[in-house]
């Protein structure tokens, strides 16, 4: 029994050798399988990333596209409007400077001086000066 014993000891060395290596390889081959379904799962999540910053993007063009129509329909009000105000200045200027010139012409002011002052032609002044009230 004496020549079995130390055929023992190699023999259990052999087996703990081939566990060790056995759970090494197993080890191994698990942490390879971790590594790609890690890799797949960055990738599954880089797809959907992108998959939204593309409609994140197509969000936000549509809505400069929208601001972009809102502020130019918002210009061409506000030139429409600047048009009309300064019609209506011109008006009340106008109006102004026929008063201004009906006054000067009651206090018997020359027609000249009428048309330097409010720059109304001396025609329109002469015309004023012929229908003016008394």
């Amino acid at each position: 029994m004496t020549a079995s014993m130390p055929l023992i000891v190699p023999v259990l060395a052999t087996v703990l050798v081939v566990a060790v290596l056995g759970f090494a390889i197993a080890m191994l081959l698990s942490w390879r399988s971790h590594v790609r379904q890690t890799e797949e799962t960055g990738r599954a999540v880089l797809c959907g990333v992108q998959t939204l910053l593309g409609d994140h993007q197509r969000q936000v063009r549509t809505m400069l596209d929208a601001y972009e129509q809102q502020r130019s329909a918002d210009s061409r009000e506000i030139s429409e409007n600047m048009g009309t105000i300064q019609s209506d200045i011109e008006w009340l200027a106008g109006e102004k400077m026929i008063e201004q010139a009906l006054r000067l012409v009651q206090e018997n002011m020359p027609l000249s001086q009428i048309s330097e002052e409010t720059g109304l032609p001396q025609d329109t002044v002469r015309t004023l000066a012929t229908f003016r009230p008394h």
